[in-house]
């Protein structure tokens, strides 16, 4: 139930703020689902394959390390590869990223990564970055107050003052397959 209003309230906020306009009758979710931007996994078996600083000695549990695998498997900007979170089960370590503009600094909600390793090897890899060609200004973008309010009417909610970020929020379209960037307001999880 919460997702459906999420969508109807992600829809809303950033209809103002899309770099290029899609049928809005046309809704796809409920038929299949897609992948947002390019979606890479690729698994490298046990043995796994070596990671662009193995040769230079790194610590094979590095965040640099996956962070310079993402960003080579990608085609971003190494510093659009921001680290998030990491744990270790059983020998393998993995590590989690997200996708930020270096433009303009601000995330992108739904673009992230991950790499497993395995001692000094890659073993598994996923990722849905996107390459963006324009994004939206920020100055472009609606005033937290009124995506606060527009989101209360839509959903019905209270706003419970949770603190609420400005994100990228890369939407797929059926359109000459483009991805649309939106500027929207998320709640932080941290």
């Amino acid at each position: 139930m919460i997702l459906p209003n999420l969508a109807r309230v992600a829809s809303i906020i950033s209809s103002g703020v899309l770099a290029a306009p899609w049928d809005a009758s046309h809704s796809s979710a409920t038929h299949h689902t897609r992948a947002i931007g390019p979606n890479q996994t690729k698994t490298y078996g046990v043995t796994g394959v070596d990671h662009l600083l193995s040769k230079r000695a790194a610590n094979a549990f590095s965040s640099e390390a996956a962070k310079w695998f993402i960003a080579s498997e990608t085609g971003v900007h190494l510093d659009e590869v921001v680290h998030g979170t990491g744990h270790t089960i059983d020998g393998i370590f993995n590590k989690f990223f997200h996708q930020q503009f270096v433009r303009n600094g601000i995330r992108v909600a739904n673009a992230v990564a991950n790499v497993a390793m395995k001692g000094n090897k890659v073993i598994l890899y996923g990722a849905n970055f996107v390459k963006a060609k324009t994004i939206v200004p920020v100055a472009t973008h609606v005033l937290q107050e009124s995506a606060v309010k527009a989101a209360k009417l839509v959903t019905g909610a209270t706003y419970n003052l949770h603190p609420i970020k400005l994100q990228y929020f890369i939407k797929d379209t059926e359109v000459h397959k483009v991805n649309l960037i939106a500027l929207l307001y998320f709640a932080s999880t941290n």
